[in-house]
């Protein structure tokens, strides 16, 4: 399959509308990430050098990529990090964490804390719901959203909330009502709700992008 991520098609992701500053990038690189596409990684991060600090964009889509594990799983995630880390220096893999987790540990209260800023008065509920399914789901989303998702050294609440919803929105109707709480929760931290469509709207693209490469990659097979 060709390559995806080319200059003009992250420039147009990049010249989103209403898109929230500095997002595009590690954005994008959720997507292809989820989408299991992880060779697409490596030439978002060396384009996005153009306009942004290596050390930051360096930071933010590793924290994005891995918070993006509570929806693609970790499988996915290790492909795309390893292939972030062959366009790397030396000195910026072995740079400190920004975060800390390797520090703190888990807090569960600032877990919950995240969860509640989400979901607001329906959270109990959806707790509920989930203990009722599995008690031990419940007992994971917990640790999930303290261990992985809570730590704002890098991204805050609100930035955690567009990588939740553009990796959700590459399960198209099938994780349509995760990317739905989702949406509100981005809301309920701060963002506008053309930022968070603006969002969709990134994810959206490059889901379509990889649909029309893999049928293309198809009728190449199929014609040979």
């Amino acid at each position: 399959m060709p390559p995806l991520a080319t200059p003009a098609f992250l420039t147009s992701l990049r010249s989103i509308p209403h898109l929230p500053p500095n997002t595009w990038y590690y954005l994008a690189s959720v997507a292809f990430a989820v989408l299991n596409r992880p060779t697409e990684i490596p030439r978002i991060y060396s384009f996005s050098l153009t306009t942004s600090p290596a050390h930051e964009t360096l930071n933010r889509t590793r924290e994005a990529l891995l918070k993006a594990s509570a929806i693609g799983g970790f499988p996915s995630i290790i492909n795309a990090l390893n292939a972030l880390k062959t366009v790397v220096p030396e000195d910026l893999l072995d740079a400190p964490s920004p975060t800390a987790r390797a520090r703190d540990g888990v807090k569960m209260a600032e877990g919950d804390q995240l969860w509640d800023s989400i979901y607001g008065e329906v959270g109990p509920r959806v707790m509920r719901g989930m203990r009722r399914s599995y008690d031990d789901l419940g007992g994971v989303a917990r640790l999930v959203y303290a261990g992985i998702l809570a730590d704002d050294k890098v991204l805050g609440k609100k930035e955690t909330g567009f990588v939740l919803v553009a990796g959700l929105v590459t399960g198209g109707q099938a994780w349509g009502a995760q990317e739905k709480g989702h949406r509100r929760g981005c809301v309920n931290n701060g963002a506008t709700w053309a930022e968070v469509e603006a969002v969709e709207m990134l994810a959206g693209r490059v889901v379509e992008e990889v649909r029309n490469a893999a049928r293309e990659t198809e009728l190449v097979r199929g014609l040979g």
